[in-house]
């Protein structure tokens, strides 16, 4: 199911849960949240999972560890630091995340590098 670029309203989500074999999500570029992915947590069939440029953070680590069968993780543009990054690395170490660059000054900018 591809979503990208959607405005996604307060509760959009709740209705996915009821798609049990549902294994591809794209999320990209919406305005879903933290919250917002209590719903989809239960999703066992979910293996895809694009997440790029939405408003989540570490607090979505805690929903996004329970989804055991993710094989695939963009999170990408979010503000998902290194540290949330590597406590999914830890709750689902067969899922191949790809990580936000995290928040940058224009210090780490003009280095070339990213702040961690």
């Amino acid at each position: 199911l591809k979503l990208p670029a959607v405005f996604l309203g307060e509760n959009s989500l709740a209705g996915l849960a009821d798609l049990h074999q549902l294994e591809e999500l794209d999320l990209t570029s919406t305005t879903v949240g933290d919250s917002d992915l209590q719903a989809i947590a239960s999703i066992a069939s979910l293996r895809h999972l694009n997440l790029r440029y939405t408003f989540i953070t570490d607090k979505a680590v805690l929903c996004l560890s329970d989804i055991k069968g993710l094989r695939y993780l963009n999170v990408d543009g979010t503000k998902m630091t290194t540290a949330g990054i590597a406590r999914l690395h830890q709750a689902l170490p067969t899922t191949m995340i790809e990580p936000s660059m995290g928040p940058m000054s224009p210090e780490s900018v003009s280095r070339g590098s990213v702040d961690p």
